[in-house]
Order: C-alpha cells, then structure tokens, then sequence
C-alpha cells in the first residue's frame, strides 16, 4: 500500500491506482486527484469541486436541494476531517473519520484494495454522537466526482427481467441520459447551486436485480474508463449528474426513504453502515475496467473455495422434469448424465411433494416425499455418488407455504409483517432471518438433507418482498435489509459447518445476482430461460456482473436439434460453468457424442477459467442481435465463442486485439462441419464463416511467436 501524508491531505492507493485526498481549508475532505496505470497505459483524472465523499440526509436535516438526488446533502457539506489510518489487516485499508459537530452525527469511510486491481471497495459507517436520536432517511455507499465534460461521456446500464437478464443499453451521458440545453443556460447553470440534473438505476425489493443490474461503466472520451458494483442485497440505486462548477458525480447508496421505504431511528451512540459499493478504473476502454473489476471481485469474495475443479451441473428441471421427479423418472437421466461426465446430479423443484393439490404453497418443511421416492429420497442420491456424481437438491429457504403445517407452528415473530399482519405474496410467508427461530428451522433442515447425502444445494427465491418488513419498529426497508443480511450470515455458515458442499444462488434465475449475494456463494445462476437463442445473450451479457467460473450458463440440446443448433446449445457454456438440462435421455448417439465432447472440452480448460477476464470481441449483445460473441483471456490461451443466431450476413470480424501482431494456433473447440476462419495478425482480428443459423463456433487461440515485420 502507498500511505504518503501530506500538507492539505494525502495519497493512498496501490501500484495500479493511487487516491489524493484534499482536505479544504474548512475542513472538507474531497478526492482530488485518482491516478491509474494499468496495461494499458496511464491517466490521471482530478477534481477539485467540493464534492463531500459522504452524504448522509436526516428527517431534520435533508438535502439542500429539491431534485433527490444522492448527492446535495446538508450534513454531507458539513462533515469534516477528524483524521485517517491504515489499520494492518489482510485486505490493506484506508479508515478516513469525518463528522459534523454541529448537528452530532459522525461518520466513516472505509476504503480496502483486496487485491491488486485497480479497484477499491467502499463502507460508510454513521454514528449519533448526541444525546437524542437521530432518524436517518438515506445514507450514502460512495460519491466520487470527476473533472469531466458531461458530453464527453458514455454511459453502459443494464436493464433486467425475468427470463430477460443483463440487456444493457448505451448512452451518451449529454446529450442523451441528462438534457442538452443551449449554451448560454448551459454555461449558466454549471454554477447553481439548484443544478438537479441526474439520471439513475434503481431496484427495489429482495429481487434485487429484478429491474436494474447494480453494475455500470462510464468510458470517457480519451480515459479513464471507470466500472462500479453497488454491493446490496436489496434495494439500491446509482446515479450519475451534474456538479456544480463543472463536471460529473458518480453516486451510489442502498435502500433510502424513497427507493426502498428504508428509514432508521438511531439512538445516542447508534451506528448505522450502509451498503458497500466498489469501483474500478482504467486507462484504456470499458473492457478494461470490467476486467479491473472482475479482478477485484474475485480478491473479495467470501467463498475462499478454489473453483478448479468448477464442476459440470445437470439439472433436472428447464425442458425436463419440470419439478416433477420421481425415483422412477430419475433414473434414466442419472445414467445418462454419468455417461456423458456430468459432476452434480441436481434434483430441482418436487422431491418433497406429496400433496394431491401441489407444492406452490405447501412447501416449508422440506420432507422427502415417499410417494415419488418408495425407497426414500436417500437411496437416489446414494445412487447418484455411486456413479462418481455429486447428488444435489433445490431449496427455497426463505419462503413457508400458507398451506404449510409450519405456518402456524413457527411464531409470528419469524415472519414477515406490515403494521402488524404477517405478509403474504403468491402463497407464501416470507421467514425474517433475523428471528432464531426461522434460522433454527432451517439450521435443522440442511443439516438433515446432508446427512441425507446432498452435496449440492441450489438455493431459489420466486417472491419478492417488495412490501418490506416492519415488525420490531423498524422501517419496511430496515426489516427488508436486515433479513438479507442475515440470511447471507446464516449462508456462510452452512459453508462453515459443511465446507464440502456446494451452493448456488438462483432467484427466478438471475433476479439476484447482486455483487454482495454473489460473493457469498460459489455458483450463481443466469436466467430460467430456457430457449437457447435467448440463454446466449443472457449468459454472454452476464459476464459483465459475474466472473466466469462463478456464472452457471444453460446449454439445452434437443433431440430435434440439427447439428448446427447442438452447436449453438453447447458452445454457451464453454464461457462460465457448464450448467446442463433438457431431455438428454432422448438425445441419439450422434447428438450424446456432441455433448460429451463439449464437456470434456470444457473440463481441459476450467482450472484457467479461474484466473481469465471476459471480453466481447464485438461489443456486448443486443438481445435481438444476429451476431453474438464472447471470450475469455488467460495467460495459456484466449477461447472465444462466437454464434450465428440469423440474418443473411454469413462472415463476422471479431476484434482480438491483445494478439494483435501474434500467429495464433487456432482450433475448433467443437464439430465444426466445414465452418472456417481466418486470421488477420496486423489487425488482431478473426473473420469466422457461419453458413447457416442458428450455429456456433468456439476457438482456441494460443501463441508463443511473437510475428515481425
């Protein structure tokens, strides 16, 4: 770490970036001045408006300005240097102190590098240091300004929906995202104080991803390129506007009073701290940031796991059993996916139900079911290890069905409530993970099904707790947050007391695939879409919020299928973590041939999926696009994949520029049915031929020579 104190304020950072704090003659604190050198080269970016590094807004001390935005704070304008540390820790951190005397509420920023990225995390802690409470009506996770053009800026955010994942747009940031007004008011406005000019991304509710993605990259015309996660399990938004006197802000903050219902009475000598949020930065393009970004997510995650063994998944659900196993129906599925090197067998929704009027809103208790399972649910999953599989089963933990026996044995207090009823939505209770009871429930209930013998847990959630939870006086966004937290808690700890096991995060698929609920699991599911022409974009795009070897990507081959559509089922896959389904019982030989061999081509690579970054050799894909393409780059080699999904065009460039000025050994990771590609060594681009669609390619690039002349 770099710590150098100085006369008005001080650096700290790393090799790849470094921060200089200024602190003003009254006492505010700013970051002025962010240097980064990365492989691509070096930039520097300064700012020297009085742009506070916390904002915090109270009911009695709001915002000085009406727009609601997150930055405008009275209390933030008012915090002052206190003093800064670097406390040795594993994970190197700068602690800056601020606070406002006045109105007795202090506050702290911690900032930690992981790693070696270019990247940094940031926590915001606020105390009342006076003698009465203090209600806190938002609070923010990290505001950095720049010293930008707003018209110099481009803006990557992500929409998402259910079945609809990670579709991400680009905007100009002016004009475009904030309005383009005439130069002379323009001129004129930069230095108001009543500037409102914003535009953000928000979610709300437990799905927290289930409208926005919290990730978002701002590529400035000439560098730096700069990536940012908000890190909450819940409801969150970032923003991005005008700063008085010329330049941008970038402003992130969990739930508040009105995103989220989230207020919070804080007693003398109460804390509150607010949600983390990271950001990433580099000299060159997006692409860069994102792979800073990736870097950094991996330095933090809290699943120390090495994932070289990344196993290969089926599921029984998606084009399948659709949560309708049984012992019998299992069995022709379990030795297939033996035949074809499938690692976990994963018994999805069903092998609990024994109720004649189905399982939507009678689950809770968790209990194999004797009718699907005559020889219990114990002996399948012995069957499923005997092979050489890892047996896995899905759960949603947080929900009780209103036909459950548990609803009326558990307390009232174990649930979610809303001024003193408990909450129900689409049949179901929602448990309060905060109540020991929930987690002695559930506690219980792990510890069985692993004595059971499962291996592997995917861990659903199809509500979305949009209603909050007000029970024990607090905020419906209080309660909504503090049961995330906790369940997230009660996730590590399974880690804890079964480190063998295998989890992975599903809500509806990709509803929750949050940075701070990522971290704490080894998998995290893209999507429950199950058309391969939608999973492509869907699982290419989420490498922007996911690194590689913890992204489940589908693949569904089809008896139906063509060879050049088994193609374009399989090659997804060879991006992430071979997530696998369908009907694979009913697939012919030819079809199984396909599929074994794209999973043995994916285990030849998967201990480097660990260490590789993304790329999209043709920028990120629209949903409805013809082409689609992405890669992974590791040190040992560079595979891309590439998909024809329609359209007449027939060849496609694809921009690989990091070998640029290379002679790559190039191959077909796959059957390629006289599918071609050439190799431009000065451009540092390959035109591949596709001529039909839907088909895929997927290609090893490695070079040692280096060409000359």
């Amino acid at each position: 770490m770099i710590v150098a104190d100085e006369t008005n304020g001080f650096t700290w950072g790393n090799d790849s970036l470094q921060l200089r704090f200024r602190i003003l003659d009254d006492g505010i604190v700013t970051l002025e001045t962010i240097s980064v050198r990365d492989s691509t080269g070096g930039v520097r970016v300064t700012h020297g408006a009085r742009t506070p590094l916390i904002e915090v807004r109270t009911v009695t001390h709001g915002p000085t300005n009406p727009a609601g935005r997150v930055v405008d704070s009275a209390i933030g304008r008012s915090l002052v240097y206190r003093g800064h540390t670097t406390p040795a820790s594993d994970s190197p951190c700068l602690v800056l102190e601020v606070g406002d005397e006045e109105r007795k509420v202090g506050a702290t920023l911690t900032l930690c590098m992981p790693g070696e990225a270019a990247a940094f995390r940031a926590s915001v802690t606020v105390t009342n240091e006076g003698t009465d409470a203090v209600s806190l009506l938002g609070v923010s996770s990290l505001v950095v300004g720049l010293a930008v053009d707003s018209r110099a800026v481009t803006v990557m955010s992500a929409d998402s929906r259910w079945g609809a994942e990670y579709r991400w747009r680009t905007d100009r940031l002016r004009p475009g995202l904030l309005p383009l007004l005439p130069p002379g008011v323009f001129e004129k406005w930069r230095d108001d104080k009543w500037l409102n000019n914003a535009f953000h991304v928000s979610s709300e509710g437990n799905l927290s991803t289930g409208h926005h993605v919290p990730t978002g990259v701002a590529e400035v015309d000439g560098g730096p390129s700069i990536a940012w996660d908000v890190e909450a399990p819940s409801s969150w938004r970032y923003e991005l506007g005008d700063i008085p006197g010329g330049g941008v802000y970038i402003g992130m903050e969990g739930p508040n009073d009105v995103f989220g219902q989230w207020s919070m009475r804080l007693e003398p000598g109460e804390s509150f701290r607010a949600v983390s949020a990271s950001m990433a930065f580099a000299a060159g393009g997006w692409q860069d940031a994102i792979g800073q970004l990736t870097t950094h997510r991996r330095a933090s995650r809290t699943t120390r796991e090495v994932f070289e063994t990344a196993p290969v998944v089926f599921n029984d659900y998606l084009k399948a059993l659709n949560g309708d196993p049984s012992e019998e129906r299992l069995e022709p599925y379990i030795h297939r996916a033996h035949e074809l090197g499938v690692d976990v067998f994963c018994i999805d929704a069903g092998w609990y139900d024994d109720d004649a009027e189905g399982w939507w809103d009678s689950v809770g208790e968790w209990q194999p079911s004797q009718q699907r399972f005559p020889n219990g649910l114990s002996a399948t999953l012995a069957r499923i290890r005997a092979l050489g599989m890892v047996p896995g089963l899905w759960v949603e933990p947080e929900v009780i069905g209103v036909r459950s026996p548990l609803a009326n044995q558990l307390p009232e207090e174990a649930f979610f409530q809303r001024n003193g009823y408990r909450v129900e939505e689409l049949g179901r209770y929602h448990l309060d993970f905060t109540h020991p009871a929930a987690i002695g429930h559930l506690d219980r209930t792990i510890d069985r099904l692993v004595s059971m013998g499962a291996g592997y847990f995917k861990f659903d959630y199809n509500v979305a707790a949009a209603h909050g939870n007000d029970s024990a006086n607090r905020s419906a966004g209080q309660g909504r947050l503090e049961h995330a937290r906790a369940y997230l808690q009660w996730i590590d700890r399974i880690r804890e007391r079964h480190p063998h096991v295998v989890l992975e995060n599903c809500a509806s698929g990709g509803m929750r695939t949050d940075p701070e609920t990522v971290k704490h699991f080894q998998l995290q599911q893209s999507t429950d879409q199950w058309e391969n022409q939608a999973v492509v974009p869907i699982s290419i795009s989420g490498l922007m919020s996911v690194p590689p070897e913890q992204l489940a990507m589908w693949c569904f081959p089809d008896v139906d299928d063509d060879n050049g559509r088994m193609r374009f089922a399989l090659a997804c896959a060879q991006l992430g973590r071979f997530h696998l389904s369908g009907a694979i019982d009913r697939l012919e030989p030819g079809q199984l041939q396909m599929v074994a061999e794209a999973i043995a081509a994916y285990k030849n690579v998967r201990r480097g999926v660990i260490d590789s970054r993304p790329f999209w050799p043709i920028g990120l894909p629209e949903f409805e696009a013809d082409w689609i393409a992405g890669g992974l780059i590791h040190e040992d080699f560079t595979r891309v994949a590439v998909f024809r999904r329609g359209g007449d065009q027939s060849r496609q460039r694809l921009r690989i520029s990091h070998l640029a000025g290379c002679m790559p050994t190039i191959t077909s990771v796959l059957e390629n049915d006289g599918n071609s590609w050439s190799w431009d060594p000065v451009a540092g681009e390959l035109e591949v031929a596709l001529e039909s669609a839907p088909d895929a390619l997927v290609l090893d690039l490695r070079s040692q020579d280096r060409v000359t002349g």
